[in-house]
Formats: structure tokens, C-alpha cells, sequence
């Protein structure tokens, strides 16, 4: 790496330690066919988190399937398969669906920028990035991905409840006895309390 890119990069290294604004235990799957730019995301990001470099499409698959990662910086000019063949295929995949893409490009034109949300990119970074701005784009799409993984437990947990009261629904008959169906009704009245809490739900009765 040149010495001037080494220069700008180390005011930027001694100020993220102090506004880090994730825990450090976030996962970053960085993709990129060029050597440098590799080299470039593993000085802003390497010592802050959870960090994995590689050189090609086929290997991130891989990997993200591997090591299911938080956010994923992905580029989008590489031999086929290209970022938003890649980029597709990840968001195509349940387990790694909410995974958030960044696709950099060296590309400005809004066709192609359109192209990366079009194939379910979360946002898009223009090269040359300011490292600042990059961290800033990180630190949001993490956050957003703490959301969606804090959501999909509350509905996995309403999901259980749900189907506990509906197990047992499916066993009453005319001649259950009342501590049973008094039990019924204290589990349904818990679960409606818990869906009225829940943002997707306030307007249940």
C-alpha cells in the first residue's frame, strides 16, 4: 500500500476506536477481486470486527454459508459471477436474507445503482469511498441487521406461544374439565397481551 493511502488511513484508525458504535463480535464479509482494495477494508475494519477477505464470488457463497455474516461488502465488477449475481443469490438464500449487502463500485452511473437495490443490495458505496463514510454505511446496516434479528426472535417466541394455545385448542371437547379450560384462557390471554406489544400487531383485540 502506497504511503500516502497509509497516511490517510491512520488519523481514520485512532478515531473509530472511539465512536464504535457496534459490538465487536459483528461479522464483515468483504468481497473483492482486487488485492488492494481487500488490503484497504482490512485496515478500517480488521481490528474493530469479526473480518473475512475473499477474492471471488464463489468463494463468498462459501463462506457467508459457513460463517453467516452481518454485513457484506460486496463488489460489484468481478469475473462472472458478478456482485449482483452474487448479491442475488445471497438474498435468494433463508439463512442469509437479512445478511446486509453494501455493493462498491467504481461505477457512478444511477443504472447501476438501481441495478444493486433491483437485486436486493441494502445500500451502494461509489470508489474511491471516504473511510469515514464506509464505517458510518457499516455501522447503520449493522444496526439495521440487529433490528431484523431482534424481530424475528419475538416472532419465533410468538410463534411457539401461538402454537401452544393452538395444541391446546385442538384437545378440548364438551366435557373438559374447567381447570383446563380456565388454563386455555390464561395462555390466550398472554399471547394476545404479547401480539399487542408487538409493532406488527397493536391492532389485535
Amino acid at each position: 500500500m502506497s504511503k500516502q493511502t497509509q497516511q490517510q488511513q491512520t488519523p481514520y484508525k485512532q478515531t473509530i476506536g472511539q465512536r464504535a458504535c457496534v459490538p465487536t463480535a459483528s461479522r464483515i464479509l468483504a468481497v473483492d477481486d482486487n488485492p488492494l482494495n481487500l488490503e484497504i477494508i482490512k485496515e478500517i475494519f480488521d481490528s474493530e470486527f469479526e473480518l473475512y477477505l475473499v477474492d471471488s464470488g464463489t468463494e463468498a457463497l462459501r463462506i457467508a454459508r459457513q460463517f453467516p455474516p452481518d454485513v457484506i461488502l460486496l463488489d460489484v465488477m468481478m469475473p462472472s459471477p458478478n456482485g449482483y449475481e452474487i448479491c442475488g443469490l445471497l438474498k435468494s438464500d433463508p439463512n442469509l436474507r437479512h445478511s446486509q449487502i453494501i455493493m462498491v463500485s467504481a461505477n457512478t452511473d444511477i443504472d447501476d445503482r438501481l441495478e444493486g437495490y433491483r437485486t436486493g443490495a441494502d445500500d451502494y458505496v461509489t470508489r474511491p469511498f471516504d473511510p469515514d463514510e464506509l464505517y458510518a454505511k457499516v455501522c447503520v446496516n449493522l444496526k439495521n441487521k440487529s433490528i431484523y434479528d431482534d424481530v424475528w426472535a419475538q416472532v419465533e417466541d410468538l410463534s411457539g406461544a401461538t402454537a401452544e394455545v393452538l395444541e391446546l385448542l385442538s384437545n378440548l371437547n364438551q366435557t373438559e374439565p374447567s381447570a383446563h379450560l380456565d388454563r386455555i384462557r390464561i395462555y390466550s390471554r398472554l399471547l394476545a397481551a404479547k401480539l399487542r406489544k408487538h409493532s406488527a400487531c397493536k391492532e389485535i383485540d
